[in-house]
């Protein structure tokens, strides 16, 4: 998340998330990713909102860039990326 690391600690409390999330708050792996959205009509020096799961050794198994930021994959898309990462495989979830 491109943020500072107390709000994300918060959330990860308050919702009992017990995954590591990244913190990038000055951006530099959001442009890696090439997700920075530096100025659009629908947001300013942010990142698309975008999901990227990685298997144990840190491949790329599945990702979700947003073409806009109200575009989000779905809970079960994520579920079967997780599903398919957790067996070492490249998820195809539509």
């Amino acid at each position: 998340m491109g943020q500072r690391s107390e709000p994300v600690q918060r959330l990860r409390t308050k919702r009992g998330i017990a995954f590591p999330i990244l913190i990038d708050a000055d951006r530099a792996v959001i442009k890696r990713f090439g997700v920075y959205h530096r100025l659009g009509i629908d947001a300013v020096n942010i990142a698309r909102p975008a999901v990227f799961v990685l298997d144990a050794q840190g491949v790329v198994r599945w990702q979700h860039v947003a073409r806009n930021q109200f575009d989000r994959p779905s809970v079960a898309q994520i579920d079967a990326a997780l599903a398919l990462a957790a067996e070492g495989q490249r998820a195809q979830v539509r």
